[in-house]
């Protein structure tokens, strides 16, 4: 999926989506995009510290944010569960 947005928030924002549905164009004074997260995980050998990771990336985490690793704690975009820190 591509997204793209033009113009300017609050006057005339609009974006043009492309998916493999198709194209869609939305006009709006607002436009607010999600994209989703991804676990930026790959190539810091986690695994050589006792961390296992799920099969798309994201810290393996028990019942509470602890890794597989003893005394190691995750939170945030890598950790499978909770994503936001203030959780």
């Amino acid at each position: 999926m591509q997204f793209h947005v033009y113009g300017r928030s609050g006057e005339a924002a609009a974006g043009t989506v492309r998916m493999s549905s198709g194209e869609r164009k939305v006009e709006r004074s607002y436009i607010r995009a999600a994209t989703g997260r991804m676990a930026n995980t790959a190539g810091i050998e986690l695994e050589d510290a006792g961390i296992e990771l799920e099969a798309h990336g994201y810290i393996r985490l028990n019942g509470r944010p602890e890794t597989t690793a003893p005394g190691v704690w995750a939170i945030g975009e890598s950790a499978s569960s909770p994503q936001f820190t203030h959780v």
